[in-house]
């Protein structure tokens, strides 16, 4: 078998055991089930661990696992019913200013980063509908698109963003 080509398979020199360059990413493919949340979660704080380990203890990083678990809730609710053979795709990112999350799936449209901005009344104790304004509470950035009939949602948490404790 032999060495290694130090080629890859596009034909561009690479450095045995030289580092990777570029943003750290981690891509995940979970099935349509509510154990998939945790799992989210926990790839999540691995990740920043590895990457990130100034920030896996603090705040931004919380918030943020937590925006996207939910996230990845809201779509197990609501889609599996429906494709229950689907999966969400899942892209972890980071940055030197921060970390995001971009979570895909073929479910029907839907827009979160427009949700009603307050949360519902306490005084009717509501079971749900925290979680989109829990959402737009925890992360930075948040944004959505359509692509070739998936829904794309990235949620972004800067680190040490002006207003985060």
């Amino acid at each position: 078998m032999g060495r290694p080509d130090p080629a890859d398979s596009q034909g561009h020199e690479r450095l045995i055991g030289s580092p990777v360059i570029g943003p750290p990413v981690l891509r995940l493919s979970l099935p349509l089930e509510l154990a998939s949340v945790r799992v989210l979660g926990t790839a999540l704080r691995l990740f920043g661990r590895q990457h990130f380990p100034h920030h896996v203890e603090g705040q931004e990083l919380h918030d943020l696992r937590l925006a996207a678990q939910e996230a990845a809730a809201n779509i197990i609710e609501h889609d599996v019913v429906r494709n229950p053979e689907n999966r969400i795709q899942v892209m972890m990112q980071g940055a030197p200013d921060g970390i995001s999350v971009q979570i895909q799936n073929a479910g029907p449209p839907f827009d979160p980063t427009k949700p009603d901005a307050a949360p519902p009344d306490p005084e009717e104790l509501a079971e749900g509908g925290y979680g989109l304004f829990l959402i737009n509470s925890l992360v930075d950035e948040i944004a959505y698109e359509t692509v070739d009939d998936f829904n794309c949602l990235t949620l972004t948490k800067k680190w040490n963003a002006p207003g985060n404790p």
